[in-house]
């Protein structure tokens, strides 16, 4: 198999009276499979910046390349990284100035949700942020019983557990997009504010699955095993329809 080595070249040129600043390659991804999705949900390679200077660096009108010989290949947008902070760029052809500042988790594997095990239809409202889920049990992630890997027990059933988290966003319109990761058996569905954001083994016609349906196949979980949780990408045009300022569940 042919492997592609990706080799950056950093063209910063920083006046004479500032010495000491200086942004520096910090990670280089040359073969990017699923461990990080740009906003298409394309796995490109992708490159790490570190500023590793005492004060902030604006990048406008600075290149990066990987031609010797064209040294000027790509231009840095308007954007400023920070004093010890990292820049995350894509290595495609797309040519597009959304940079990824950083990453910021909203939601860890062990907080504190609200869950409900139902043995009946719930609430249809119960995706929704407006929902009052005090009556609901809460527990640490993740969820389940009989495998020996899970934080919070449930009781058994046949069917499925529904579980809700409160995060905040100051600014939607600085999110490019998210990543959400999931170890789940067998399937999943997951909302944004009442909206369907990803679904995975459960049937694709686009409807809400009652609270017995069944997933429409196995899927073992991966972590306890020693693996990794599957990777799902939420794109920006879907953010921008689902997200709001403040406030999200």
């Amino acid at each position: 198999m042919k492997k592609t080595i990706l080799i950056l070249l950093l063209v910063l040129t920083l006046g004479v009276g500032n010495s000491r600043s200086q942004v520096i390659i910090n990670e280089v991804c040359s073969r990017n499979l699923t461990l990080l999705d740009d906003e298409d949900g394309d796995a490109e390679d992708w490159f790490e910046l570190f500023n590793a200077s005492d004060s902030s660096i604006f990048l406008s009108g600075y290149h990066i390349t990987n031609d010797a010989s064209n040294l000027k290949k790509w231009t840095f947008p308007e954007i400023t990284i920070d004093s010890g902070a990292f820049l995350t760029l894509f290595a495609s052809s797309k040519n597009r100035n959304d940079v990824i500042h950083h990453f910021e988790s909203l939601i860890y594997p062990d907080d504190i949700w609200r869950y409900h095990v139902p043995v009946e239809e719930p609430d249809p409202n119960w995706r929704k942020l407006t929902f009052g889920d005090s009556t609901w049990l809460e527990g640490q992630g993740g969820f389940g019983y009989g495998d020996g890997d899970d934080t919070t027990l449930i009781a058994d059933t046949l069917f499925s557990v529904y579980i809700r988290k409160h995060f905040s966003i100051e600014d939607t319109s600085k999110i490019i997009n998210a990543i959400l990761h999931v170890d789940y058996d067998d399937g999943f569905l997951a909302y944004i504010n009442g909206i369907e954001v990803v679904r995975s083994y459960i049937t694709k016609d686009g409807k809400i699955p009652s609270f017995n349906a069944p997933a429409s196949g196995y899927h073992e979980a991966q972590m306890y095993q020693g693996g990794l949780p599957e990777v799902f990408t939420i794109n920006k045009a879907k953010l921008k329809e689902v997200l709001r300022n403040g406030d999200n569940i």
